[in-house]
Order: structure tokens, then C-alpha cells, then sequence
């Protein structure tokens, strides 16, 4: 069996489908930074705000993605 890696841009991509917001207000933005974990996985760290400044903050999350593609959310 072959051992398939995601790509660091398939893990934006799931990154951000994952930090996708329930509900959508055109003033909500979302900045995510996806960076290698070193073992062939990704980290993911999303910041979701409201405003274009002063920004107020409405929450931020990290994620672990593995190399197969699977998302594990972690304590920020």
C-alpha cells in the first residue's frame, strides 16, 4: 500500500473549508496561517473578526491536520 501525503495546499484548503463561519455577515473576515508540523502534517491557526479597524475579534482556533488529510482541532 502507498503512503499518500497531502500537499500544503490541500491542507489550506481543508483548513479553511473547516474555519468556514455558520453564519455569514459581510463585515466577518478570517485569516489562516497553515505551516508544516514537522512529521508531514500541518498546523493551522485561524483569526476570525469583524471590522476593518479597528478589529474586533470574535474567536480564533488551531487545528492539526494529518498527512492523510484528516483535521483534529486543538486547544488554542
Amino acid at each position: 500500500m502507498q503512503h499518500t501525503r497531502i500537499s500544503a495546499a490541500q491542507a489550506e484548503t481543508i483548513a479553511r473549508v473547516w474555519a468556514d463561519v455558520a453564519y455569514v455577515h459581510d463585515d466577518v473576515r478570517s485569516d489562516i496561517d497553515v505551516r508544516p508540523a514537522g512529521d508531514g502534517g500541518f498546523l493551522a491557526d485561524v483569526v476570525v473578526y469583524r471590522g476593518s479597524g479597528p478589529f474586533i475579534p470574535v474567536g480564533t482556533a488551531c487545528a492539526y491536520i494529518d498527512d492523510h488529510g484528516h483535521l483534529e482541532p486543538v486547544a488554542a
